[in-house]
């Protein structure tokens, strides 16, 4: 049976080095980034090397975005095993400086994206019945402004 990954934020840096990684591990690995072009490449790198993998469209900030990532991952290629929670913004500006809208976006996905992932996740185990693992990933931003 095959074991399923879903990486957030994989079509570049760090998530894809995650996705590699998995799928060394034998997963078969969701590819989901908003930019669908580098989650394209990416799933077809892992597809080339030989790994199962796809890419989907996601843009974590929206609850039903990731509950139908989920849904469709599972659909494609079976129980979920792992999810990890990698996608995340930034922007540079001073404290005082900063606009409204880059506030909401950051809180949006990097806080409110990760908790529908866990939740997405934690239903998704409950309804296979068995456990899984969900993995936050952050930033150095996140020990240090």
């Amino acid at each position: 049976m095959t074991k399923l990954a879903i990486v957030t934020g994989a079509g570049q840096g760090i998530g894809e080095g995650i996705a590699n990684r998995l799928a060394k591990e034998g997963y078969a690995i969701a590819v989901a980034d908003i930019n669908q072009r580098t989650a394209k490449k990416v799933a077809k790198q892992l597809k080339d090397d030989g790994y199962k993998a796809k890419a989907y469209y996601v843009d974590v900030a929206h609850r039903s975005e990731v509950f139908d990532l989920v849904k469709t991952a599972v659909d494609d290629f079976g129980d979920l095993a792992v999810f990890v929670n990698n996608a995340g913004v930034a922007f540079i500006d001073s404290f005082v400086d900063s606009q409204p809208t880059d506030v909401e976006r950051l809180f949006d996905v990097n806080l409110k994206g990760t908790y529908w992932g866990i939740q997405a996740a934690a239903k998704q185990f409950i309804k296979q019945g068995k456990g899984g693992r969900i993995v936050n990933a952050a930033s150095l931003a996140g020990f240090e402004a």
